[in-house]
């Protein structure tokens, strides 16, 4: 791995001097790509534009970045991760122009540092500073690869590569880096590498003001055990009992997340699992429906410690994501989330106040998203905490009218985050 011989006798890397003036390849980004395909734009067209620019200039880094995104936004994981490799191999640097489509004045610069990979990769900043004032560069950095030879002009680094287990090779060179970065910087990668599952588990375990699960990471082969009735379920998660929830380890959206209620349940569950990762998280089955019999899900950002409602989805079934549960279909679900988010700083934010001062200090990151609910205890339930979580303004205006003015809040404490830190 770049910069560690041994982990006895780690390298020292040097970090590249900052060049002014410094030309990047410029790319639209997955902000503005993903904007235009949920808003009803001919994806299609824009796909065949880029692959015959490619086919014209196939060298061109820039060209086939944009053209991995494209297809990762139709799924198309095999030949997005094939692109995306091409494109990497000849620049690792890239500004992000959004729907611009070319450089603007902007007021800061961020460079943030990701990692190769989907969506779920890294924190979408795209998303909070389209448009806006705040210039966004990205560095790719590879757990083999030298770091390019300089860097751009920047007010700020930004540590976005999210939690994974793909990842831990490029946190664990960052978190030797960043200490010595010539600019602030933000979301120290050693915190990020402690938000997995189990480890969020076990960090809240004593919190008296956030409710956080036990789970547990097991191997495949225990998983089958168990659904043959060759262990029990308390050797595996000690103190509960069925029913469970099984995932597997990085999956994300409630993919292949699945309620358990028997060894029998779980026999079929391993059976129609497309790929069968070899570890797996298992966790107990919390009830959380409130008295009217419906499940609640927030997500919440925090920027700077200060918690901020980014949705709010509402089901009569306990898994909850937002684009399943028919919030366009059902005008009384979208007024209580615009009554959520009107009231969220002096209702739901200051009833759980001492669980998000918690979530920060123990957590430690400058900005992060939690999914979470509330149990009739009056406790926080706590689904996830990570940095990936996309934060967006995407929602119809239509339907959705309340959410313009509570994203507009979002986003201004972003840049208002970025603007203190350039001047640590």
């Amino acid at each position: 791995m770049m910069g560690e011989a041994a982990d006895s006798n780690p390298i020292v890397e040097l970090i590249p001097p900052i060049k002014p003036n410094l030309k990047l390849p410029t790319i639209l980004g997955n902000g503005a790509l993903i904007k235009f395909a949920s808003g009803g734009g001919d994806l299609k067209k824009v796909f065949d534009f880029f692959s015959g620019r490619v086919r014209q200039s196939p060298e061109d880094a820039s060209l086939l970045l944009d053209l991995a995104l494209l297809h990762l936004i139709e799924q198309r994981k095999d030949h997005a991760y094939r692109v995306q490799a091409e494109a990497l191999k000849r620049q690792q640097l890239f500004r992000v122009v959004g729907k611009t489509g070319a450089e603007i004045a902007t007021r800061r610069r961020v460079l943030a540092l990701v990692a190769p990979g989907d969506f779920m990769n890294n924190a979408q900043l795209e998303f909070l500073v389209d448009g806006s004032d705040i210039g966004l560069d990205v560095l790719y950095v590879m757990p083999d690869q030298p770091l390019p030879r300089e860097l751009p002009e920047h007010d700020v680094v930004f540590c976005a590569v999210n939690e994974s287990v793909e990842n831990i090779p490029v946190l664990s060179r960052l978190a030797r880096l960043l200490p010595g970065w010539p600019r602030p910087a933000l979301n120290a990668p050693d915190k990020i590498k402690g938000l997995t599952r189990d480890g969020i588990a076990a960090l809240f375990a004593d919190t008296p003001n956030i409710c956080s699960p036990p789970v547990r990471r097991v191997a495949l082969a225990d998983l089958r055990r168990l659904a043959l009735g060759e262990v029990s379920l308390d050797v595996l998660l000690p103190g509960v009992s069925f029913p469970i929830l099984a995932r597997p380890v990085d999956s994300h959206c409630g993919k292949n997340l699945e309620k358990i209620e028997s060894p029998k349940e779980l026999t079929h569950y391993l059976e129609h699992l497309e790929n069968q990762n070899p570890d797996f998280f298992l966790a107990p089955f919390m009830d959380y429906r409130g008295a009217d019999g419906l499940y609640r899900k927030y997500r919440v950002v925090l920027i700077d410690r200060v918690p901020f409602l980014c949705h709010m989805a509402l089901s009569d079934q306990w898994k909850i994501h937002y684009v399943n549960v028919g919030m366009d279909e059902d005008a009384s679900k979208r007024a209580e989330e615009a009554k959520a988010m009107e009231t969220f700083d002096h209702d739901f934010a200051r009833r759980h106040a001492a669980a998000f001062e918690n979530l920060c200090q123990r957590i430690g990151l400058d900005y992060f998203g939690i999914d979470c609910s509330e149990l009739a205890d009056g406790r926080l339930l706590l689904f996830e905490a990570e940095t990936a979580m996309v934060i967006h303004d995407m929602d119809s205006p239509t339907l959705y009218p309340y959410k313009k003015g509570q994203m507009a809040k979002v986003f201004a404490a972003f840049r208002a985050m970025i603007d203190r830190a350039s001047l640590r």
